[in-house]
């Protein structure tokens, strides 16, 4: 609807120019077409992403304009991995989160 606000948030694995679900991945190209189309057909008012993967960044350089009124924060640059967090045994894992998650949900507590 026109109206809505869409909160959109990914926490696997990544690679540059694409996200990585267990049996699929979405690319930069991908996500590029459905943004752009739903802004053209007014599926939204404003769109937030949160991505916590490898290389997130890559998924929103030069693509996004001002007037689509979609925002992306994003656990590493187009260029750097993420990190795990919360590793409690001496070959730290399991790793219970990630470092980008761990921190704006332990610092929205407060």
């Amino acid at each position: 609807k026109p109206n809505d606000r869409i909160f959109v948030y990914f926490s696997d694995h990544g690679d540059v120019g694409m996200l990585i679900f267990p049996k699929d991945l979405l690319t930069v190209k991908q996500l590029n077409e459905t943004l752009n189309w739903m802004h053209q057909n007014d599926r939204y008012s404003q769109m937030v992403f949160y991505i916590e993967a490898c290389y997130s960044g890559s998924m929103f350089e030069n693509i996004l304009t001002n007037d689509m009124n979609v925002y992306a924060v994003t656990a590493a640059n187009g260029k750097q991995p993420s990190y795990a967090t919360h590793c409690t045994n001496g070959m730290r894992l399991p790793c219970l989160g990630d470092e980008f998650t761990a921190s704006w949900t332990e610092d929205s507590d407060e």
